[in-house]
C-alpha cells in the first residue's frame, strides 16, 4: 500500500507541473502593466413618463417664487394665482390696483398702490427647449354704467427676470409694452431658454395708468388677458 501511495503522489506531481508552469508564464506576461483603471456608468431619466413621452409636473400648480402681497399670503386675496396646470403654463399674474382718486382738470398718471412687487410667472416643464412667448392685451376700462374711461393708457415696463433656484436655462427677455386690445409680446424665451420657472417682476413705480381729463366718475375695471404661446413667433 505504501508503494502505491508513493506512485500516486509522483503521478499527481507530474500532472500538476505543467499547470504551475503555465500560471507562472502568465504572471510574467503582465509584469509592468498598470491594471488600476475601471469604468462604470451613472444614469437618470428626467421629464419622461413611463412611455418615454416628454413632460414634467403637469398636475400641480407652481407656487409664486416671489413674495406676494400680505393679504394674499393670508389667503384673503389670491387673485394672482391662476391655478393653471400642464407642462407649459402661467402660474401667477398680479392684479393691478391703482386706488381711488379725485377727478382732475388735467391728465393724471397713476401708479400702483397695493402691489409691492407686481409680477407674472411662467413655468416650462416640457424639457424640450422649444422656447415660448408670453403676450398680453387689455380691454377698455369700463364702469358700472358701461361708461368707457376714454384715453386711458396702461403701461408695463420691461421687468426684472429671475428664475427659481439655480436654473441653467437661458434667461427669457422682458419687454416694455403699452396695453391695447391687440396682443403684444411682454416676455420671450428663445430656443433652449425659459425652461423651469421664471418670474418677470415689474418696478411698482413704472406700472402706470394715464387718465386724461373729461371722463365720467365711476368705478372702472379692465380685463387683462395673458396668452402663452408654446413656440417662438416669427
Amino acid at each position: 500500500m505504501k508503494k502505491l501511495n508513493l506512485i500516486a503522489l509522483l503521478v499527481a506531481g507530474a500532472l500538476l507541473t505543467p499547470t504551475f508552469s503555465s500560471l507562472a508564464a502568465g504572471l510574467e506576461g503582465t509584469e509592468g502593466v498598470d491594471n488600476k483603471d475601471a469604468t462604470s456608468t451613472g444614469h437618470i431619466t428626467l421629464g419622461l413618463d413611463e412611455d418615454g413621452n416628454e413632460g414634467g409636473d403637469t398636475e400641480d400648480p407652481t407656487d409664486p417664487i416671489l413674495p406676494v402681497d400680505p393679504d394674499e399670503e393670508d389667503g384673503e386675496d389670491e387673485d394672482g394665482d391662476t391655478g393653471n396646470t400642464g407642462a407649459l403654463r402661467i402660474d401667477w399674474v398680479t392684479p393691478f390696483e391703482f386706488g381711488s382718486h379725485e377727478l382732475s382738470s388735467g391728465t393724471q398718471i397713476y401708479t400702483l398702490e397695493r402691489n409691492e412687487n407686481p409680477f407674472v410667472q411662467v413655468s416650462d416643464f416640457r424639457g424640450t427647449g422649444q422656447g415660448w412667448v408670453l403676450q398680453v392685451k387689455a380691454s377698455e376700462f369700463i364702469n358700472d354704467e358701461n361708461k368707457v374711461l376714454k384715453g386711458a393708457e396702461l403701461s408695463l415696463p420691461a421687468g426684472t427676470v429671475s428664475p427659481y433656484g439655480e436654473n441653467q436655462s437661458i434667461k427669457p427677455e422682458s419687454k416694455a409694452v403699452v396695453l391695447s386690445n391687440e396682443l403684444a409680446e411682454i416676455m420671450v424665451a428663445t430656443q433652449d431658454g425659459g425652461m423651469g420657472t421664471w418670474a418677470n417682476e415689474f418696478d411698482k413705480e413704472s406700472v402706470t395708468l394715464t387718465v386724461p381729463s373729461g371722463n365720467y366718475a365711476g368705478d372702472y375695471q379692465a380685463e387683462i388677458t395673458w396668452t402663452l404661446t408654446d413656440a417662438i413667433l416669427n
